[in-house]
Formats: structure tokens, sequence, C-alpha cells
């Protein structure tokens, strides 16, 4: 659907009839893999001879600083009994975590260190129920341990040493009336984003530390339709959202 709607809205602005008939979708496909097949060779630098000796398998494992998409390093099977919602990622140190959550409330904590290393099995180092389904997750740019959880229910939940057994909660409220899709960390503060239309920002209590953060609510924005896509500048002062069926960015600071 997604590709049929940019091919007519391409059609639309360029007044060119789009000739579906000329390829069919074994061949677009091949033009993906020819394309992927070049850059690899310029990755390998003007003697690419080495090219030829590797598979398919090898060939698609060379990334460009993670510019171009790679064969899987490693999986997680059967990480839950109901369906995943979302996954993030973090390293610290020698060490890279995977948080995973699903439908039946559970976020499980994955160690994979290993496993990208010697193809070893992902070890669960924890497991975090909560009051409903965990829709996004946020690591702590700046602080080992910390995370952010978005749920189903309108709770927003902080939680510190969460790659540790003496993972503790330090923050839990009823921030939102619908779904909490998006939780971002800023600069000195967090923002949340809900299906109840608004977002909400919290700031770090004078006194405190992010690394013992007290965390007090400044400021709440509503728009016409709900939250989709939030994100901070990469200083962390302003905040840009996007809403379902408007095609502008909203800055706001």
């Amino acid at each position: 659907q997604g590709y049929s709607n940019a091919i007519k809205a391409l059609e639309a602005d360029s007044n060119v009839q789009y000739d579906c008939g000329s390829f069919d979708k074994p061949h677009r496909l091949r033009s993906i893999l020819n394309e992927h097949h070049d850059l690899t060779q310029c990755l390998l630098g003007p003697d690419p001879s080495s090219l030829d000796e590797m598979s398919f398998e090898q060939e698609l494992k060379v990334t460009a600083h993670q510019q171009i998409a790679s064969a899987p390093l490693c999986s997680i099977e059967k990480a839950h009994t109901g369906g995943l919602i979302t996954v993030r990622c973090v390293e610290y140190d020698q060490c890279t975590i995977v948080a995973t959550s699903s439908a039946t409330r559970e976020i499980k904590l994955w160690d994979v260190s290993n496993t990208i290393e010697d193809e070893s099995e992902p070890v669960c180092i924890g497991s975090i129920m909560t009051s409903s389904t965990c829709l996004c997750i946020e690591f702590h740019p700046r602080v080992r341990g910390m995370a952010i959880f978005g749920l189903m229910d309108g709770n927003v939940k902080i939680m510190k040493n969460i790659h540790e057994l003496s993972r503790e909660e330090i923050f839990t409220e009823p921030i939102h009336s619908k779904y909490v899709v998006r939780v971002k960390w800023g600069d000195k503060c967090f923002a949340t984003a809900s299906y109840d239309k608004t977002v909400n920002l919290y700031r770090l209590k004078e006194g405190s530390t992010e690394e013992n953060p007290i965390y007090e609510h400044t400021q709440k924005w509503s728009f016409s339709g709900n939250v989709e896509a939030m994100e901070f500048t990469p200083d962390g002062i302003a905040l840009i959202v996007a809403i379902r069926g408007d095609n502008y960015l909203n800055y706001i600071q």
C-alpha cells in the first residue's frame, strides 16, 4: 500500500505515468541486490577481488559503519509468550543489553554481548512486570542502567540499574489518559507523548541530579491529533513533534 501511494504521488507531481509492467517484482528485488553489490565493491576499495570469494551471506555482512543493511548477527528465539511490542538496545562498555516488551505486560532484559562475539545463546538477565503493556522504551543517554517506559494505561515508569539485580523503580505516574506511545530523554528532562493528543514535559527539581533524579511536571501541550513521533534536538533543548494527519513538524521549546 505504501509503495502504491508513493508511485501515485510521484505521478501526480511529475506528470509522468509509471509503467509497472516494465519490471516484475523479482526484477525489482534483483535491482536492490545489485545496488547492494555495487556498494559493497566501493567499500572494499579499488581492488574488490575479494568480493568474488565471498558467499552471499558474507557479502551482506559488509556494512559501511552500519550505513548499509547487513545480515542478522544474532537472534532471540521465543523471547516472549505473547506478541512482541517494542525493542531497544544499549551498550555499556563491553556489555550489549537488549530490552524487549510484549503483550503479556512483561519486559525482558537480554545480554547479547557473547552472542555477537562467539554465537552463544542470548542470556535473559531480568524480567519486569508492568501494570499494562509497555509500548515504548528509551535508555538514558548519560546514566548507565536507567530507562523510561511508556505504558498502554497512560502510566510512565522510570527505573535505574535495570541491568543489575538491584534494579529499582524511581518514578511512576499516570501522566496520560490514553496510550503512551513515545518517551524521550532531553537535557535534564524527559517528554512523553500520547494518543490523548498531548505532550508532557518533566524536569529535574532543583538540587537533584540525573543519577538520583526527582522530576516535576513543568509543561503540557495539546494538539489537534494523536502524537505519532517525537524527538529532542541534539542539544536536548527543543522538542520536535509530529501529529497524525498533519504534514508539519512542530518545534516546541
